[in-house]
């Protein structure tokens, strides 16, 4: 029995030692550092405002291709900068979206189409100019 004893606290320390290792390994698979994020890109893949001569309908037209290089999916948010008849807006995706959830090495392209876009007064805007987007990603 007394030699078995040094055996046994020898095997107890090769097994902590194990176990601590694969709980190192684990842990450190499952986190994403700061440093291992790549950024979302965004491209501007077409943007196009058209009033009516008449000056009764217009319509605005654009399309954002987001795309995530990680090999991870991804979830954030993104704001789209514009200037409304040279005054700024800014339209920030709240609730479910398209392209709020991007898939790992995949793209994602959110559109817009819609129509009679108008001011504080009811008046039709005179320009509409595209600014730029930011897609901020959740933690």
């Amino acid at each position: 029995m007394i030699h078995l004893f040094p055996k046994i606290v020898k095997m107890i320390k090769n097994v902590s030692s194990i176990l601590l290792l694969v709980l190192v390994f684990s842990f450190s698979s499952c986190t994403k550092s700061k440093e291992e994020v790549i950024p979302i890109s965004s491209e501007l893949l077409y943007f196009r405002y058209a009033k009516d001569a008449t000056n009764t309908t217009s319509r605005l037209e654009y399309a954002i291709k987001f795309t995530n290089l990680n090999l991870y999916s991804i979830k954030g948010s993104f704001e789209i900068f514009m200037k409304f008849d040279d005054n700024e807006a800014i339209f920030t995706t709240i609730g479910p979206a398209p392209c709020k959830s991007i898939e790992g090495n995949s793209s994602c392209i959110y559109t817009i189409d819609t129509d009679g876009i108008r001011v504080e007064n009811n008046a039709l805007v005179n320009t509409i100019t595209f600014e730029r987007v930011e897609y901020s990603i959740e933690e």
